[in-house]
């Protein structure tokens, strides 16, 4: 559903299914929790399913990690691996690092998509503040830093455009307003009156900015706003 979302750019409907499933499986187990994921070893890779986008692979990130439940990772995701089913394509060897000095790099397979020709390894991205990989990062480190992300209540929040994705995230004594930009321009919204005391930016991964209620969220951008 995410993946489908971010192709398609209109997020109003998401966060409607997911508490749907959720309060389903909640009315048999009322600990339950889901385990989230983009893709997994049987399913076409995340950046291949966005037709390579890297940006349409992060925002795919960025609502992974902002959604309740516990989510896993498929190994390579986060370096932007690319591959389509049958499955020893999905299940390509992990980059390290360049080919002459990775000496652990799995040989199991001859890789036809992830290839050092096509993904950048991990110990270059380290490197750049602005790659995948420091992206799920940055993402993997607010998460865990926010008790409401990690296990706060789901709310929608209707900002009136359905290329942004909105909601709330609430735990007892915390709560915060999420925002994803779906579409690739940068967009203005007003933060609606119910959400005004929502004025601080907790985080950003890219150039938002919040002033006066007002939000300026770039292209493919996320923005985390708390009280």
């Amino acid at each position: 559903a995410i993946i489908k979302t971010v192709n398609s750019g209109k997020g109003d409907s998401l966060v409607l299914m997911h508490n749907k499933i959720r309060n389903f499986y909640h009315s048999i187990n009322p600990d339950y929790v889901d385990a989230t994921f983009l893709t997994n070893h049987d399913q076409n890779r995340v950046m291949s399913s966005v037709n390579n986008d890297i940006n349409k692979a992060k925002m795919a990130a960025a609502i992974l990690l902002t959604l309740p439940g516990s989510p896993y990772l498929y190994y390579g995701e986060e370096i932007g691996m690319q591959g389509k089913k049958p499955d020893p394509f999905i299940r390509e060897p992990f980059l390290w690092d360049v080919k002459a000095k990775d000496k652990i790099r799995a040989t199991w397979e001859v890789p036809r998509n992830s290839t050092d020709s096509t993904i950048i390894p991990v110990a270059v991205q380290a490197k750049d503040k602005n790659s995948i990989y420091n992206h799920y990062k940055a993402l993997t480190q607010l998460r865990n830093s926010s008790k409401a992300l990690t296990y706060g209540e789901l709310e929608a929040v209707d900002l009136k455009n359905s290329a942004l994705l909105a909601f709330l995230r609430t735990t007892q004594g915390e709560s915060v307003l999420v925002v994803h930009n779906l579409s690739g321009s940068e967009l203005t919204v007003s933060i609606p009156e119910a959400q005004k005391e929502y004025g601080k930016l907790m985080f950003k991964n890219k150039e938002a900015t919040l002033k006066n209620g007002s939000l300026k969220i770039p292209a493919y951008a996320t923005a985390v706003l708390q009280k």
